[in-house]
């Protein structure tokens, strides 16, 4: 099973990424997931869209191995980047986030852009 997304860049993706995510994890059986899919999903959907606001960005969904596989390819070669937690701040925990709520996170850089990629569990 393999689904995939494209989204518009706007302020509106990560909502329908997260949507898209949880209606699929549902159809996959993944019920137990949906929460913790729904906030990386978002996360990793907004990181995109900062770094490429005028470009789409596309959210997959399969199964690798007998856990759910979620990838999000933006057209950027930037990688993503772990900043020092700043318990005031606004913002720069996300990918902290991510990390503490998925069995592993990765990404891949091609010549067209990236994946960052999460194994769910």
């Amino acid at each position: 099973m393999e689904c995939e997304i494209r989204l518009e860049p706007s302020m509106r993706a990560p909502r329908e990424a997260r949507r898209f995510v949880s209606h699929h994890l549902c159809d996959f059986g993944y019920l137990k997931l949906v929460d913790n899919a729904g906030i990386i999903v978002a996360e990793l959907v907004t990181n995109a869209h900062k770094e490429t606001p005028a470009t789409p960005i596309w959210v997959d969904l399969r199964l690798a191995g007998g856990y759910p596989l979620l990838e999000v390819w933006d057209c950027s070669r930037n990688p993503p980047v772990f900043k020092d937690p700043d318990f005031l701040a606004t913002e720069g925990r996300g990918l902290h986030i991510v990390d503490a709520l998925s069995i592993r996170l990765g990404w891949d850089i091609f010549p067209c852009g990236k994946v960052v990629w999460v194994l769910l569990g």
